[in-house]
């Protein structure tokens, strides 16, 4: 599973959307002046303003979202709207209709299919299934507050789920589907025109904004057997409103690790940069903890005897392994920033940074190395290192293996990436 190319995935579809989006006219779209196969600058006149490489209004609120749980970590339905009519209050892009009511108050309601596409940022602060869909049921409430919108929210978040689990998504539409009977119709026509031609077939079911025709069409594209591209391509040459469908496929197929996104479409996103850094510093922080003995296990085999794991000074300072890579010879160590390490200008002392970053240092040298000791240790720190931090991330990587020379570089971080410390350790092997 990738949460992360989940989420990127459907910002991903909604920039290529972008250049036939809310074109209905058949004749129009087949004599359309794009390029299918990269991203293009729209043509409705709906978009006015937008460029090649931009959201729509879709995208641009789903990183609303992605903004609010990077800072927060959580979802508060009656603080995210606070958030979002701020940002909104000063849009300068497409304001749908259930997003001008919302500025007025929470609990519009709307049957949009859009708001399924948007969801895929709650997974970063839902720690179960359960959690998820209260999330969603929340999130789609406050634009969308309709029985048809928050069930189909429902059907799309739960499919989203389980697709961490498996890949198999015509399965997974059959195991949920007993859950929402008001979907059974549009379900079976979508499974009934699968090998139909995508254009016919959306078009049928209809392609415009609401998730009566939206939604068939959007199962219809799930049930593809054919490549993340092609599946968008098919999607955006059908017109009407393909970023709302999009999305929500996209969202679910960029779940499976395999899902291959077309480099020129990523890189040409105007906010990829953005939208990465933001998950970067969401995964680093929510990310669950190694188990260290288990890790240590793992790696060193029978080794593991030879020392006393875990460190009882990585314990006494509270330290976890956020994450190991073999390969790189590298690793990340989350450490909480407490007031017994504080100096009297309640900074954190500097010979406990020195030993915050020994025990990145430590385990990576035991894990990537035989026994070696630490001989060196040239330090810089750049910015004190307070408690309103609550933590700090410590990156170590084994930059040089000389003969029985060892060289870790090692930087302290926040998790906004700001460098307080780095250092250089020269380590020797005693074996």
């Amino acid at each position: 599973m990738s949460i992360k190319k989940s989420i990127v995935s459907s910002f991903v579809s909604d920039t290529y959307a972008l250049g036939a989006h809310w074109v209905y006219d058949e004749t129009e779209l087949k004599n359309l002046n794009v390029n299918w196969e990269t991203l293009n600058p729209p043509r409705s006149l709906w978009h006015g303003g937008k460029e090649r490489g931009d959201f729509t209004h879709y995208g641009d609120q789903t990183l609303f979202l992605l903004e609010f749980i990077s800072q927060n970590e959580s979802f508060n339905k009656e603080e995210y709207y606070n958030f979002w009519k701020a940002k909104m209050s000063t849009y300068k892009g497409y304001m749908d209709g259930s997003s001008c009511a919302a500025l007025n108050g929470m609990g519009v309601s709307s049957n949009d299919l859009s708001i399924c596409g948007r969801i895929a940022p709650l997974l970063l602060c839902s720690s179960s299934k359960e959690e998820f869909l209260e999330n969603v049921a929340a999130f789609t409430s406050i634009t969308h507050n309709s029985t048809l919108a928050l069930n189909a929210s429902a059907f799309f978040a739960e499919l989203l789920w389980l697709s961490q689990e498996s890949n198999d998504i015509p399965f997974l539409i059959k195991t949920i589907r007993p859950n929402y009977p008001m979907f059974e119709k549009w379900i079976e026509e979508a499974i009934e025109k699968k090998e139909c031609d995508s254009f016919e077939t959306i078009r049928e079911f209809g392609p415009a904004c609401g998730i009566d025709g939206g939604f068939a069409g959007t199962i219809y594209l799930l049930l593809q057997n054919k490549s993340f591209k092609e599946i968008m391509m098919c999607n955006a040459k059908a017109g009407g409103d393909s970023s709302a469908r999009g999305m929500t496929v996209a969202m679910i197929l960029g779940m499976n690790v395999e899902t291959e996104l077309p480099s020129e479409w990523v890189k040409e996103m105007k906010n990829f940069n953005k939208v990465n850094n933001l998950l970067k510093k969401i995964l680093i922080s929510t990310k669950k903890p190694l188990d260290t003995l288990q890790l240590f296990n793992e790696v060193l085999g029978e080794r593991v005897k030879e020392f006393k794991l875990p460190p009882p000074s990585f314990e006494v300072m509270q330290c976890e392994i956020i994450e190991f890579d073999e390969v790189e010879k590298s690793m990340l160590v989350k450490v909480p920033v407490l007031e017994t390490w504080l100096n009297p200008y309640s900074t954190m002392q500097g010979g406990i940074i020195m030993g915050v970053m020994d025990n990145a240092v430590g385990p990576l040298s035991m894990l990537v190395a035989p026994k070696n000791i630490t001989r060196n240790i040239e330090s810089k720190l750049i910015k004190p290192i307070t408690q309103e931090l609550k933590y700090i991330y410590v990156s170590a990587v084994l930059f040089e293996a000389k003969k029985k020379r060892l060289i870790f570089d090692v930087l302290i971080r926040d998790k906004d990436e700001n460098i307080y410390a780095k250092a250089k350790f020269t380590n020797w092997i005693i074996d």
